[in-house]
């Protein structure tokens, strides 16, 4: 029920520029969403590396930026629970981003 038709018209409008959506609740752009949810890895991944109990050099954090925010989480959630079985984390990343760009890597995961 519109109760001000003057400004839902005015909201409307505006919302239609912005989005391409009728309406003066109007939508989010998909591209908004991406981001924030991209904002939301990135700062996932910040944390769960400073999280971890050593640091890992140049050319593994190369790597797990190569293979994006949910690959990287992927790898480094894996890090986390392999614990001291893992020597050195650094190979363990080289490693890990190789396999992750394997074109299989993805089905593997979901299945």
């Amino acid at each position: 029920q519109v109760r001000n038709p003057s400004a839902y018209i005015s909201k409307s409008t505006s919302n239609f520029k912005h989005t391409g959506q009728l309406g003066a609740r109007g939508g989010e752009h998909n591209g908004d969403r991406q981001e924030r949810e991209e904002e939301k890895l990135k700062r996932d991944f910040d944390e769960e590396v400073s999280s971890l109990p050593y640091s890992l050099d140049d050319k593994a954090m190369e790597a797990l930026e190569e293979v994006g925010h949910q690959g990287a989480m992927s790898i480094l959630r894996n890090l986390q629970d392999a614990g001291d079985k893992v020597k050195n984390p650094n190979a363990y990343i080289m490693r890990a981003c190789a396999n992750e760009k394997r074109p299989d890597a993805k089905r593997r995961r979901h299945n």
